[in-house]
């Protein structure tokens, strides 16, 4: 793809130009932060965005006078309660454990913690109790890669710990999650997110990634190709 062509991909959903580091997420990005912007790179979810969102749109064109009063009631600006509406089609519930989301959050935008807190998805699928100690029980978020566990605080906790080591760590391997780094590293995922810009919308080349993330360092393509496929890893089995 043309440089042109790869900058009105990048523009249409609201990335940078992979070229530009400068342009990327910092140190101050918080986790929840990332996780969005590895989320809205998702192919998968900029498709329900696309097929949902004209659907919204006129949702909210032919509710207009409800909203407004809506917005009214609840001393919010009308125009940013519409634009609000507008970026947040519902999403269907079997796909909420896939995105950890209620709703598909417009991915043309760049949104902050206190932004996407509120539409996180937390549904509990299932509740299971360890026979061995009936201390307490896991809720399940089938297929999400997330667990609820809540302990006895009356009976020994030593047991409980264990009880719950063991059953997260079964249910990880269950749903074939690779394993996941206690405290992850955010020193490389600026460059992960160039990354999928480049090979995804820009369709560049892994030879012209490996020139533009390392000039003059003389690295092979390999190393291009081995960055986005750790992007890629990082955006399907995001640890949040």
């Amino acid at each position: 793809m043309s440089g042109d062509a790869g900058a009105d991909a990048a523009l249409r959903w609201g990335v940078p130009d992979w070229r530009d580091a400068a342009a990327y997420p910092g140190s101050a990005t918080t986790l929840v932060e990332w996780w969005w912007q590895f989320t809205r790179r998702h192919p998968d979810y900029r498709a329900l965005w696309l097929d949902a969102a004209p659907r919204q749109a006129a949702f909210v064109e032919e509710n207009k006078p409800q909203l407004v009063e809506m917005a009214h009631l609840t001393k919010v600006p009308v125009d940013w309660y519409l634009e609000r509406q507008r970026d947040t089609p519902p999403l269907d519930k079997g796909l909420r454990a896939r995105f950890r989301i209620n709703f598909i959050l417009n991915p043309t935008k760049s949104f902050a913690s206190d932004d996407l807190l509120p539409y996180f998805q937390n549904d509990s699928v299932y509740e299971i109790s360890l026979p061995s100690s009936r201390s307490f029980t896991a809720s399940i978020e089938d297929m999400s890669g997330r667990a609820l566990i809540s302990f006895n605080l009356k009976k020994p906790l030593d047991r409980q710990l264990k009880d719950a080591k063991w059953l997260l760590e079964g249910q990880r391997q269950w749903l074939g999650l690779p394993k996941v780094v206690r405290r992850p590293r955010t020193a490389s995922w600026a460059l992960f997110l160039r990354a999928l810009d480049a090979r995804e919308l820009a369709e560049a080349t892994f030879g012209e990634m490996t020139a533009g993330f390392w000039p003059g360092q003389g690295k092979p393509e390999q190393a291009a190709r081995d960055t986005y496929e750790r992007a890629c890893e990082l955006r399907n089995y995001f640890p949040l």
